[in-house]
C-alpha cells in the first residue's frame, strides 16, 4: 500500500495536484534534497505552486518498504528531472522516506 501511495505522490508533484500532495504531507515533514536544501511542508507547497520547483519526470528503478511496528521505511532509487530556481536538472538518486503512524490521541 505504501508503495502505491508513494508512486501517486510523485504523480501529484509532476501534475501539480497540490491539494492531493498537501494531504499526503504531515505538518512536521522535512524534505532533505540532494542539493542540501531542507524544506518543510509550507516551503514545498509554495515552491511547487509558484514554479520555483517542478518535477517533469520520475522513473523509479527500485523501491521497497520495510515495516518496524508502526514505522515504515521506504527506500529506493530512481531518475528525477525537473526545474529548480529556473535551472533544469536530471539526476539519479537514492532516496529514503520514514513514515510513522501516530495514534489519533497523543498525550
Amino acid at each position: 500500500m505504501q508503495l502505491v501511495l508513494f508512486a501517486k505522490k510523485f504523480n501529484w508533484m509532476i501534475e501539480k495536484k497540490l491539494d492531493s500532495f498537501s494531504v499526503y504531507l504531515d505538518e512536521r515533514v522535512l524534505y532533505m534534497h540532494s542539493n542540501g536544501l531542507i524544506q518543510n511542508k509550507e516551503d514545498m507547497l509554495r515552491d511547487f505552486g509558484n514554479g520555483n520547483l517542478t518535477l517533469s519526470a520520475v522513473e523509479i528503478e527500485e523501491a521497497k518498504v520495510r515495516a518496524f511496528g508502526s514505522t515504515a521505511v521506504l527506500t529506493g532509487k530512481g531518475s528525477f528531472s525537473g526545474i529548480i530556481n529556473a535551472l533544469s536538472f536530471q539526476v539519479k538518486l537514492l532516496y529514503r522516506y520514514d513514515i510513522y503512524n501516530r495514534p489519533k490521541k497523543m498525550v
